[in-house]
């Protein structure tokens, strides 16, 4: 292991994470006692995560964090790599390999590279590594859960400072991935489906709806399908039709639907928090639009046509 990589990387992570976890008791009325703890940041005192720990439950700490992106340093080489870091009541780290990774889905023009994506929660899975992409066009990163080969995930049982070798070997499987998933992209590409029918299962008209519900339904279309056809004329793809025959690639399909929610759908909590040039590529938003239901299911559909 190249020692100077690492410890640069890891300084990296503990310069973003410059904190730690306190379990305390928690109290019930009139300071009685209970069996329940809190995890709460050590420098700002907040709560950490929706639920109270027991008394056995031993949170991670940073340099368990560190230990999981030395292993992954040591499989991707970080000394032509960047780290970014995002704290979300869990640590999450983002690693960006070389550019001689990007690898073209059609052309030159619409391309992407893997990234990896770590993140170290405080609940049952404490411990998650996914291979994800970034597709330039549209500056959206995503990840592909329908493939089960681009993510692994485990328990925190004790520190992870001793075990670099088998993480080693868990990112190692991981970076094996991105051979299948250049290809279930690709297939993507080369698969056509339905616009109108993909519509109607992921945004069914309820008969109950509002006025209003159905209105914010139908912009959300549109915006979408606007946004298909912008990326169409930049790409070279076939547009998506206004009536008859509206078919698209499963590629365009999911594309379209995530790079909406990344880019455009409004979340609560969080700002608009664009670039200068319009986009929105903070990780907040980027995790908020991967765990969105309607990008998940048009994910499983464009997988499944693509398999």
């Amino acid at each position: 292991m190249n020692n100077s990589t690492t410890s640069t990387v890891s300084q990296q992570v503990r310069d973003a994470f410059n904190f730690g976890i306190q379990k305390l008791p928690l109290s019930g009325p009139d300071n009685l006692s209970t069996p329940v703890y809190g995890l709460f940041r050590d420098d700002t005192g907040d709560f950490v995560g929706s639920n109270g720990v027991t008394k056995r439950y031993t949170p991670h700490t940073t340099e368990d964090v560190c230990a999981l992106v030395d292993a992954c340093a040591e499989v991707v080489g970080m000394e032509s790599c960047k780290l970014s870091t995002h704290w979300n009541n869990g640590h999450f780290v983002t690693i960006q390999p070389s550019k001689e990774y990007r690898q073209a889905v059609i052309g030159t023009k619409d391309s992407i590279w893997p990234r990896f994506i770590l993140s170290a929660g405080f609940d049952k899975v404490a411990y998650k590594g996914s291979m994800g992409f970034w597709r330039d066009n549209c500056r959206n990163m995503q990840e592909l859960r329908s493939l089960s080969s681009t993510h692994f995930s485990f328990r925190h049982t004790s520190s992870l400072t001793g075990k670099i070798s088998d993480l080693i070997s868990k990112f190692e499987r991981l970076a094996g991935s991105w051979d299948k998933m250049l290809e279930t992209i690709r297939n993507m590409q080369d698969t056509t489906m339905s616009w109108d029918d993909l519509i109607a299962e992921v945004y069914p008209v309820n008969e109950d709806a509002t006025d209003r519900q159905k209105s914010n339904r139908d912009a959300t279309i549109a915006a979408i399908e606007r946004r298909i056809n912008r990326e169409a004329g930049e790409l070279g793809y076939a547009a998506l039709q206004s009536h008859g025959n509206r078919t698209i690639t499963a590629w365009q399909a999911l594309t379209g639907v995530q790079g909406h929610y990344q880019h455009n759908a409004t979340f609560r909590g969080i700002g608009s928090n664009r670039t200068a040039s319009g986009y929105r590529t903070g990780m907040e938003h980027i995790l908020r639009a991967n765990n969105a239901p309607q990008v998940r299911q048009v994910e499983r559909l464009a997988v499944s046509l693509a398999a």
